[in-house]
């Protein structure tokens, strides 16, 4: 299982990101030539294993909860702009929450002028020298950014 899960990263590894049209085509083409049929091998590999696994054992129970949900899994090769995981959706609205929980800035507009700057340099580092950069990007989230009155460090309830 290592080995097909191994396999997948490496595809999207390779991958551009899905910051342009292009790039998003190629990683829609890329996926349906390379990881669809390693997709293709696991789901027979899996049916293979729960045929063979008592139907109790936490083996037969994961496997059975993958196949389950097999469309929702194999959902990424059909779209350039999704990732094989969640990290990145999962982490970004966290780091814009974070941002404006800690800061007094008035708004996202406020809070962008004043960071953006960093961000800049940060990103013209990580383009110089990609094998840190990750996928650490500074305004490419996928998820939009809120403000509210209440979110900020001037709201009683998050100053200590």
């Amino acid at each position: 299982m290592v080995e097909f899960i191994h396999r997948l990263c490496h595809v999207e590894h390779q991958l551009p990101p899905p910051d342009t049209p292009e790039h998003i085509s190629t990683r829609h083409a890329a996926r349906r030539a390379q990881a669809v049929p390693i997709l293709n091998d696991l789901k027979a590999r899996l049916d293979a294993m729960l045929g063979t696994a008592l139907p109790k054992s936490a083996v037969a129970v994961a496997i059975r909860c993958l196949t389950n949900h097999w469309e929702a899994f194999v959902r990424y090769t059909e779209d350039g702009r999704l990732s094989l995981d969640n990290n990145l959706s999962e982490r970004t609205p966290r780091l814009a929450k974070a941002v404006i929980h800690l800061s007094d800035y008035e708004s996202i507009d406020a809070a962008e002028r004043a960071i953006d700057p960093h961000f800049r340099e940060r990103n013209e580092y990580f383009r110089l020298h990609p094998k840190r950069a990750g996928k650490k990007i500074w305004g490419k989230e996928p998820a939009p950014r809120e403000f509210s009155a209440g979110s900020n460090c001037k709201d009683p309830k998050w100053c200590r």
